[in-house]
């Protein structure tokens, strides 16, 4: 019983969510595991998700003519975060584990005066965006993010990577290294099937 009422319940947000996201681009597959009261979208914005993805952490979209790409049989760990105000892109046969934060934008102004106008302009429902620093993020086919990593702005993570447990990226990491610490630092290279 109760798994039926998860699955109504999945359906009428899922419902709910495609009614919120107008003129937005939407292409999802059949095969898909995700949490529609997990997902935010704004209107004029891109979300696609690849076959066979499991997706239990949040998807925040929130800014027009931004997206948010995720590859086929990803796995996005639970109370995860990923948000996009530009770009995010995440590979096929990704891992990101749980407690991740995935943004590719700063979140607010460098500058004290323009910080003072994001509460009340968030009570009338807007965000200026354009006073924001952002660039694109590229998480690349086969990497595993850790436990709790952050991943910042501008980062590009190289195909098979492997970024440790609580490391915080700010640069990009190359294909088949591994990376940890705060600021994430390369450790080793990674040999093909080790």
């Amino acid at each position: 019983m109760l798994k039926l009422i998860r699955k109504i319940s999945n359906i009428l947000y899922k419902n709910n969510f495609l009614k919120r996201s107008r003129n937005s681009e939407i292409d999802l597959p059949d095969k898909l595991m995700i949490n529609w009261k997990d997902v935010s979208i704004v209107e004029s914005s891109t979300l696609k998700i690849g076959n066979q993805s499991i997706i239990k952490g949040v998807l925040s979209i929130q800014k027009e003519n931004s997206s948010l790409i995720i590859g086929e049989n990803s796995f996005i760990g639970g109370r995860s975060i990923i948000v996009a105000t530009e770009s995010v892109e995440v590979g096929s046969n990704v891992l990101i584990s749980h407690d991740c934060y995935i943004t590719d934008t700063a979140g607010h102004s460098f500058d004290a005066e323009i910080r003072r106008n994001d509460i009340p302009n968030r009570w009338n429902g807007f965000k200026d965006w354009d006073v924001v620093k952002s660039a694109p993020i590229y998480i690349r086919d086969d990497s595993w993010i850790g436990p709790k990593v952050i991943i910042l702005k501008g980062v590009e993570i190289g195909e098979g990577a492997i970024v440790a447990a609580g490391s915080v990226v700010t640069k990009d990491v190359e294909a088949f290294t591994i990376v940890a610490g705060v600021p994430a630092k390369f450790i080793k290279r990674i040999e093909k099937n080790s």
